[in-house]
This record gives C-alpha cells, sequence and structure tokens, in this order.
C-alpha cells in the first residue's frame, strides 16, 4: 500500500526525479480531522502528521463552521464539514474567524486574529503548525547525512495563500521548520533548529539569523544561502497572497550544515554549545510547516491585526543527491 500511495504521489507531483536516496516521510491519509487538530499542547505527537493550534483562542476545535471556509483557504474537502473542518466560533465569510480542515494529505487554516483576545507573555506568536515528530530513541529518526553517499535532507510541499490582510504593523510568516539533534554524545543530545522562511508579508529580504545561546538556531530564507539551498524546481520566498497551488522545496546539502555549524561554533555568546563538525552525528527529531502572526500591540501597535487564509498537501520529507532534485 506505501508504495503504491508513493507511486501515486511521484506521478502527480512531476518534480520528483531519480536523484531521491531514501524517504523519511511521505503524505499520510487523514481520515478525520478530530484525530489530528490538536489545541495549546506541548505534549510530543509521535509518527503520525497533525496540527497544532496555540495562542489563538480555547476551545477551537468545538464547532463545525456553516460559513464557507474554502473561499479563504483554497482547500476544498470532498468529505463533509462535519468530519473535515473545526472552529472555535461560527461567522460569516465578512467576519472569517477561525477555522482547520485536514482530509486525506492536505489542510487548510483561516487565521484571523480580530476573532480572539491576544495572549501575552507567551511563546511565540499566535499560530498552527503542521508537525510530524520521530521518537528519538528507537531508531526511526532520519540520519540524512549519515549514509556518506551525498545524501541531503528535503522537506517541500504544495502550498497555496489565497488570503491575507493586515492592519497596523502586524506580521505573518509561513515556514519551513526542522529540528536536529548533534547525537555525537547521546548522553547529551544538542538541539539543532532551522526556520527556512517561504511567505512574510514584510518588503524586502529576510537577513540570516544564525544564533548560539545554548540552544542553536539557524533562520533563512528559502532562497539558496550558505545554510540551504532551493530546489530549482522550487518557487522563492514572497511577499504576497498566491492563489494556485505552488511547489516548494528546500535541501539542507552536508556543505550547508556545515556552513551553519561553522557560524554556530563561532558565536561566544555565554551559553553557546559547541556541536559536532561530524554531518554523520546528526539525526532529524520533527519536520513542522508554521504560519504564525504577531500582533503585540506594545509592539506593532494598538489595533495591529492580521488575518490570513492558506492550505498546504503532500508535505514529504526525503533524502536527495547532495541537492539535485
Amino acid at each position: 500500500m506505501h508504495v503504491l500511495m508513493i507511486a501515486v504521489l511521484l506521478c502527480s507531483a512531476v518534480h520528483v526525479n531519480a536523484d531521491i536516496k531514501r524517504w523519511f516521510m511521505y503524505p499520510e491519509v487523514i481520515t478525520g480531522v478530530d484525530e489530528h487538530l490538536y489545541i495549546q499542547t506541548w505534549e510530543p505527537i509521535y509518527n503520525k502528521p497533525h496540527l497544532i493550534v496555540r495562542h489563538a483562542g480555547l476551545n477551537q476545535k468545538d464547532i463545525v463552521p456553516t460559513w464557507d471556509v474554502p473561499l479563504v483557504t483554497g482547500f476544498r474537502p470532498i468529505g463533509s464539514a462535519q468530519k473535515t473542518t473545526r472552529a472555535g466560533m461560527d461567522g460569516s465569510l465578512a467576519q472569517g474567524p477561525n477555522a482547520y480542515q485536514m482530509e486525506d494529505t492536505s489542510f487548510g487554516v483561516m487565521m484571523n486574529s480580530w476573532s480572539f483576545p491576544y495572549v501575552a507573555g507567551v511563546r511565540g506568536g499566535p499560530h498552527a503548525v503542521w508537525s510530524y515528530l520521530w521518537k528519538k530513541k528507537d531508531g526511526s529518526a532520519p540520519r540524512p547525512w549519515a549514509y556518506g553517499d551525498g545524501g541531503d535532507l528535503t522537506v517541500q510541499a504544495n502550498i497555496k495563500m489565497p488570503h491575507a490582510a493586515f492592519w497596523k504593523q502586524a506580521v505573518a510568516q509561513l515556514s519551513f521548520v526542522v529540528y536536529g539533534q548533534d547525537i555525537s554524545d547521546v548522553n547529551n543530545p544538542k538541539l539543532l533548529a532551522y526556520v527556512i522562511n517561504i511567505y512574510d508579508n514584510r518588503e524586502g529580504s529576510i537577513v540570516d539569523v544564525v544564533y548560539n545561546d545554548g540552544r542553536p538556531f539557524v533562520s533563512t530564507s528559502i532562497e539558496s544561502s550558505g545554510v540551504s539551498t532551493k530546489s530549482i524546481w522550487s518557487a522563492g520566498r514572497t511577499n504576497r497572497p498566491f492563489r494556485d497551488w505552488t511547489f516548494f522545496r528546500t535541501h539542507i546539502t552536508r556543505d550547508n550544515l556545515l556552513s551553519a555549524i561553522r557560524l554556530l561554533n563561532a558565536d561566544n555568546s555565554p551559553n553557546a554549545v559547541t556541536l559536532s563538525t561530524n554531518p554523520a552525528h546528526y539525526q532529524i527529531t520533527s519536520v513542522h510547516l508554521l504560519l504564525e502572526g504577531f500582533n503585540d500591540p506594545d509592539q506593532f501597535g494598538k489595533g495591529a491585526h492580521f488575518s490570513v487564509g492558506m492550505a498546504a498537501r503532500d508535505i514529504m520529507v526525503l533524502s536527495c543527491d547532495n541537492g539535485t532534485c
């Protein structure tokens, strides 16, 4: 069954070729939204795709909305809203309150900060994050650079964002996020986090941020840089809505990883940790597609709000031949 699913996806994606070395996660068919949508949890959920919503109001899956959510997400499920769609409150299309859809290998999100109170003093802004986690100690966590055959880490998805509106200086971002570990000392694994931005409503380019404060962190754009590589098949970063399904694929090659490690190890922050310079020592613990908004009134102005509708399908994690697929 898994082989058949991969074959169907490969035929439909077109952007996959013979340079693939191995698969780490391919789309799993979701048959019901309730089993894959979580609200405000920080507990790890392993070995299944899921959507977590945080800081965007409570009871976000209690209601089946009656308004036409697909008009703003761009994703129209085949099944009924009872089976595929949840919200924290009902409303009209004009109000566009938060709503979440999941079906087959796709999901949609409408996040509107007018429909919930701003929460101060929390980690990050209001967000909805698609996630897949591997257990760290059961041998299932991918180790894409451990084979010595030029394999990389590749993350890809088809995405659309037909709706995006902003008030004052509010910000919304959509990014691939990868969490890994340096397990050169298995008793003391060290975190390595990557954020690779696809969409940011602000004008101008994304400035790379590499920071080592004890939790090493790399933030970059999907456009090729020293720490990541954009596939030749991939669309680039944008600051405008896009209505059509658009293919995004990013690579972290062995050289990209080593560049990031060198920059992180050069950071002299008080709590900086020293990371291994052997790519074979790294495993991937989770991959995410993160939609996050920022509307702190003290930072972005009183009355700052955002309203964003987006959808994604066929998120895959694989290994290509050194960024060539």
